[in-house]
């Protein structure tokens, strides 16, 4: 069974972004979010170039791509939208 690496420095950013209740707040090393970027915005685009779309609603919009992330590792085929067989 593989073990999850914790990362301090990610977990510490999580935490002083949720405390701050601030809506424009991008966790830069949290690295869910980077992954989803990279995965669903045109290849060659940067991580900045991307995230600056989303202002003032950054810490939203990386929320939302972390619990997609998340959702469809779980039921890949369901989270896309596609039917799943009965």
């Amino acid at each position: 069974m593989a073990k999850h690496v914790v990362d301090t420095g990610v977990i510490a950013e999580l935490v002083v972004i949720r405390g701050a209740n601030h809506p424009d707040a991008l966790p830069v090393q949290e690295p869910r979010v980077r992954a989803e970027v990279a995965e669903r915005y045109a290849p060659g685009r940067g991580f900045a170039e991307v995230t600056d779309a989303w202002r003032p609603y950054r810490t939203w919009g990386a929320v939302h791509l972390r619990v997609l992330r998340t959702t469809e590792r779980l039921t890949p085929t369901a989270a896309r939208g596609t039917p799943v067989p009965a």
